[in-house]
């Protein structure tokens, strides 16, 4: 690819970047996620391409599914009718708490 084209390829890529209205966090993300594909799954290959080391990549990468998986976490607490807290199986037929003012024994 020539240096013209891939000025064009970078300002495509940084405008829908900007249009999708992306952080640098995920700008990263996405980047080092397409590079790690590119690289077929090689994390020393692509930690050498993106310029890191690798502990640095995998750090990253470890950060992202933590992320996610809480990303995750909470959006099955919204579904669920907002996450923690008594459940309508905590509560007797009149709505009332348990005994004992609602503390719990563990």
């Amino acid at each position: 690819m020539n240096d013209h084209c891939r000025r064009e390829a970078e300002q495509d890529t940084l405008g829908r970047a900007l249009a999708r209205d992306m952080s640098l966090d995920e700008l990263e993300r996405e980047y080092i996620q397409r590079v790690l594909a590119a690289e077929g799954g090689n994390k020393t290959r692509a930690a050498q391409r993106l310029g890191l080391d690798r502990k640095t990549l995998y750090r990253k990468l470890e950060e992202y599914a933590a992320r996610t998986t809480s990303d995750a976490d909470r959006a099955e607490a919204g579904r669920d009718g907002g996450g923690a807290g008594a459940s309508a199986g905590d509560a007797n037929p009149n709505g009332d708490l348990p005994k004992g003012g609602g503390v719990i024994d563990r």
